[in-house]
């Protein structure tokens, strides 16, 4: 039996199949400053919205150039009606993301996505 959403729901929860979709109350997204990152900043910022969710926008890297990202990309997004705050931290970025993302209790992760053109 598929699960129903009753007429009460709220319409955000309600995908197409009847299922209910928790919506995130915390967002967490990391930057490199680079294009791609920032693709992946302007996707978190669009869930973050809907959701009416808190994004944390992340950089990892030498405290001062990654202060410097996620601020650029607060400001850039100033605008958009949605709660953001900033985090860096020093370290590797993969375990740094996944550590903050347990200490600060989030509920969603937007991360960019890597194409390799090696040949």
């Amino acid at each position: 039996m598929v699960p129903q959403a009753g007429p009460d729901a709220d319409a955000a929860e309600v995908i197409g199949c009847g299922y209910r979709l928790a919506m995130p109350e915390k967002v967490l997204v990391g930057t490199d400053g680079s294009a791609t990152a920032a693709q992946a900043v302007d996707r978190a910022v669009d869930v973050a919205k809907t959701a009416g969710a808190l994004l944390t926008i992340l950089s990892v890297g030498p405290l001062e150039i990654a202060r410097q990202i996620v601020e650029r990309e607060a400001v850039r997004h100033a605008g958009s009606g949605v709660t953001i705050e900033t985090a860096v931290v020093a370290g590797e970025p993969t375990a740094a993301i996944v550590e903050a993302k347990m200490q600060l209790s989030l509920d969603s992760c937007v991360h960019p996505c890597f194409t390799s053109t090696r040949r």
